[in-house]
């Protein structure tokens, strides 16, 4: 019986200290390592040890671990901080640290949460006659006060920490500059190269705009330029043109003065007197901005006649070479094959290369003869082709008769005639074995037929 008491009373004694253990409120409770100072020390050691009628309520800690905030109250017998009270006083903390506040200690009981705080009313909670060693002892325990060898170690840490975080900034920075100054490069170059490519297509445009003008110059200057006599009657028929287009333009007894010097230029005459008013005449007129305009404009459409002139010329030459060259391919067992590839050799070398505008005209109509040449003997051999058929359609009907023999010959002589690709030769041989097909065979049927239809009527 004795036994089962005791049981009893261990048993409710236990179930006492949980529940007192469990009551304590533990709401804003702070977090984390920290370490307390010593002003942080004194002052939690005077909040503990408060005489019997002085109850600790709470006990806050700055956000930055630096400054704290208590609240002692009448000893009235009560248990430890509610939710409601905690949730108050954290904000008057606030209010006077200006920073967030964390609960470390409700009543006395700590209730911060560093990982080595056991939470256990044991070793959590304090004495209130406890001395100021013992709870320099306890919190040491508890991991709030580092020992001598912890602080040299944490020395050591904080050392290690900074340098290392010097070497990371300066590695963190000589990688920024390097990432700067490979950025820099790397805008530099291709810059560079775009500058260089921009160069690049400039000189292009204008080598080709060089090679253009070039090409441009040369074709203009294969047609051969104006006499001086010419030029001067040019210009005077321009000035003429011009003043009826605009005649208040110019004075008009200045412009009459010097028309009735320079006439003789309109009759075919040009000497060193007739030069000079003639050049007098140039200056004044020049004067005009509109003159100017109106004899440029004319100028660029002489320019684009010579070049369409020059132009057409040469895509008819061109056209021409095509067509000769596609002889080459299509008749190559003729007898003018080399006649052929000689010219179409020859007019490449000139037109790459032309020395005056009556050279290509001379080679446009030399290739134009080669092509009516062969379009001539062309249509020859065609209609003695046609002969030829017609021959040989004679030849199976008389074919076992006095004939056979002239209808073969007349064959074999347009077919000869066909091989040796000589128009006149194929005209001459074609006609007589018409004459031949005619006379042997057509005008025979038709007097027999003539000679029926007489004896019918009769």
């Amino acid at each position: 019986m004795k036994k089962l008491f005791l049981y009893t009373l261990l048993f409710f004694w236990c179930c006492v200290v949980s529940n007192n253990a469990n009551a304590v409120v533990k709401k804003h409770a702070g977090t984390g390592e920290i370490h307390l100072s010593k002003k942080i020390i004194d002052e939690y050691f005077h909040y503990i040890t408060r005489p019997l009628n002085e109850l600790p309520l709470v006990f806050f800690i700055s956000e930055d671990k630096k400054n704290f905030y208590s609240v002692i109250i009448n000893n009235d017998g009560g248990g430890y901080a509610g939710s409601g009270t905690i949730s108050k006083k954290k904000i008057k903390c606030e209010r006077k640290l200006k920073q967030t506040c964390y609960l470390f200690s409700n009543i006395r009981y700590i209730v911060w949460d560093n990982g080595i705080n056991p939470f256990d009313a044991k070793v959590s909670k304090l004495n209130r006659k406890i001395s100021k060693q013992d709870l320099i002892l306890k919190l040491t325990k508890l991991g709030f006060i580092l020992n001598e060898e912890q602080q040299a170690l944490k020395k050591k840490k904080v050392a290690k920490d900074k340098k290392q975080a010097k070497e990371k900034a300066a590695k963190e920075k000589a990688a920024k500059e390097k990432k700067l100054a490979d950025e820099k490069a790397a805008k530099d170059k291709k810059l560079a190269e775009e500058k260089a490519a921009k160069d690049k297509k400039l000189a292009e445009e204008k080598a080709a705009k060089d090679k253009k003008q070039e090409e441009l110059d040369k074709k203009l200057s294969l047609i051969p330029e104006d006499t001086d006599l010419t030029k001067a009657q040019n210009f005077l028929n321009e000035v003429k043109n011009f003043i009826s287009l605009y005649p208040e333009e110019f004075d008009i007894i200045k412009v009459s003065e010097f028309f009735i010097k320079t006439k003789p230029i309109l009759d075919g005459n040009l000497d060193f007197k007739l030069i000079e008013d003639l050049d007098l005449f140039k200056k004044y007129v020049k004067s005009s901005e509109k003159f100017i305009a109106y004899h440029q404009d004319i100028e660029k459409k002489k320019i684009k006649l010579k070049l369409d002139k020059i132009n057409n010329l040469y895509s008819d030459i061109e056209q021409n070479i095509k067509i000769i060259k596609g002889f080459l391919g299509s008749k190559p067992d003729s007898i003018y094959l080399e006649e052929w590839l000689n010219n179409y050799k020859n007019a490449k070398l000139i037109i790459n290369d032309p020395s005056s505008y009556n050279q290509l005209l001379v080679l446009y109509e030399d290739l134009e003869k080669i092509i009516a040449k062969k379009n001539e003997v062309d249509t020859v051999i065609l209609e003695a082709n046609d002969t030829i058929e017609i021959l040989k359609a004679h030849l199976k009907v008389h074919l076992l008769t006095d004939l056979a023999p002239s209808l073969i010959e007349q064959v074999k002589l347009l077919e000869e005639a066909v091989k040796k690709e000589k128009a006149k030769d194929i005209v001459v041989a074609n006609k007589a074995a018409k004459e031949f097909i005619y006379k042997s065979i057509e005008e025979p049927k038709l007097k027999e037929a003539e000679k029926k239809k007489l004896a019918e009527e009769k």
